[in-house]
């Protein structure tokens, strides 16, 4: 694969099945372009995953680095599917600037245990080589509180 001296810089969002748009995305990024794949309702995820590995060959040659790599997790997927989430990781932390990126692994704020998952999740992810040089954070989104209605 020929690759191109960086022009621009672009961020990467990728939203499981269920997952929602992330509220702080569009507040932090200026000025750069922004791909983004959205896993279809009943797409599987090997295919979520070579969705991931195309697009990244393509804002490779294309000259675009991917300063932030953003994947939403859908409450649709089993919080227990997690080989398949870290390989679809990988292949996101594959396209990251080195240095200057960063995976942001966001979701509704979980159950405790669910929390916990996600936390050793993000850990397992950051000591992979695949990440040297790449900050891996987790956001986790307040759900809405219900309506309430007053008498």
């Amino acid at each position: 694969m020929k690759t191109v001296e960086p022009r621009s810089h672009a961020w990467l969002i990728v939203l499981e099945d269920g997952a929602k748009w992330p509220a702080w995305v569009d507040e932090h990024r200026v000025d750069e372009d922004t791909a983004v794949i959205v896993q279809q309702p009943g797409q599987r995820q090997h295919s979520l995953i070579q969705r991931v590995r195309e697009l990244s060959v393509e804002l490779a040659t294309s000259g675009r680095s991917v300063t932030r790599a953003v994947l939403a997790v859908g409450s649709a997927a089993p919080v227990g599917q997690w080989a398949r989430r870290s390989e679809l990781s990988r292949a996101m932390l594959q396209t990251v600037s080195r240095g200057t990126g960063a995976l942001v692994i966001v979701a509704d704020d979980p159950i405790p245990r669910e929390r916990h998952e996600l936390l050793a999740f993000c850990g397992s992810l950051a000591r992979m080589p695949v990440a040297a040089g790449i900050a891996v954070l987790l956001e986790l989104e307040a759900q809405e509180a219900p309506e309430r209605r007053s008498a």
